[in-house]
């Protein structure tokens, strides 16, 4: 990972939507000089957010992680580590109890397929690459696809890392059944979409029918919600010795801390969370507050039930 401020900016790159879905909901920009704000902007938002909450001393730069493998005796992960400063031989090897793969599949750049592109005597640039010091003033340029990447799955995780840091779980992955039957899902909902079609897509693994698209298969609101509660029957947990030694000696920690209401579950009205979905989904989305509008008019009831 590289620190945002030795990332050589795009010369006039800007970003392709408005540059608020950018920032954090809780810590709103106003300093934005347009609506398509440009990379040095998006990356100075970036810094700056990490220095007012004090997030840098999480985070390591600069460091190649060349394997990772599971210790079945520790219940640990043994990472080998170069640091890019150093020799290209030195590694470091490090012990973690939580690996969580977040380097998403556009980590690895390459260019694209196509013919000729070795014989171009102009500039090539690949925006994972950039190079500033080109001027592209008077040229004309050619622009060939685009990326993208966003995280919710952090969120989602954190339950299962909290599970671990609360329960004496021992080590926690994605049941294979889980995986098949998810995939078998998304390779069932594209086939009527256009990723279906004969085109080429970093999606697609760069090719055209290769794969199944890694995207999600519905709207950005379905996939906020799907994620939003666990399902532990899609994980495989294990636990040290027995699962339920974490109930320890029977006495809650609200009992001793000594300024807690013992009788907080003694309430004056029914305000605790519905038990159904469908109910907390209507709370969470504020139903009703909103001017009715059109609905979905074409669906898949094969596919999904609205």
């Amino acid at each position: 990972m590289r620190a945002a401020e030795d990332i050589p900016t795009a010369s006039r790159c800007a970003c392709d939507i408005p540059a608020h879905n950018y920032t954090f909901s809780f810590e709103p920009n106003h300093k934005w000089s347009t609506t398509y704000a440009s990379a040095a902007e998006v990356k100075q938002y970036l810094v700056e957010f990490s220095e007012i909450h004090h997030l840098r001393k999480y985070i390591r730069f600069e460091n190649q992680v060349l394997s990772a493998q599971w210790s079945e005796p520790t219940s640990q992960w043994k990472l080998q580590v170069r640091p890019r400063q150093e020799d290209s031989c030195n590694t470091i090897e490090e012990t973690y109890d939580i690996l969580i793969h977040a380097t998403g599949y556009l980590n690895n750049w390459a260019w694209p397929d196509i013919g000729g592109r070795q014989d171009y005597s102009g500039n090539l640039i690949h925006s994972a690459q950039w190079d500033s010091g080109v001027s592209l003033d008077g040229k004309v340029v050619g622009l060939i696809g685009n990326g993208y990447d966003h995280e919710v799955q952090a969120d989602y995780i954190l339950q299962l890392v909290d599970r671990y840091q609360t329960e004496n779980s021992r080590s926690f992955r994605p049941k294979p059944a889980a995986v098949g039957d998810f995939m078998a899902h998304v390779r069932n909902f594209m086939n009527g979409t256009v990723w279906a079609q004969g085109c080429r897509s970093g999606y697609k693994s760069h090719t055209v029918f290769d794969r199944n698209p890694t995207l999600w298969p519905g709207s950005t609101l379905h996939y906020r919600e799907a994620l939003r509660e666990l399902r532990a029957d899609d994980w495989e947990l294990e636990y040290s010795g027995n699962r339920f030694d974490w109930l320890g000696n029977g006495i809650s920690q609200a009992e001793f801390d000594p300024t807690r209401d013992l009788g907080y579950y003694v309430r004056s009205k029914d305000d605790g969370p519905y038990a159904s979905r469908r109910k907390r989904r209507e709370v969470l989305t504020r139903s009703g507050t909103q001017p009715s509008r059109p609905l979905h008019q074409i669906y898949r009831p094969t596919v999904v039930n609205l």
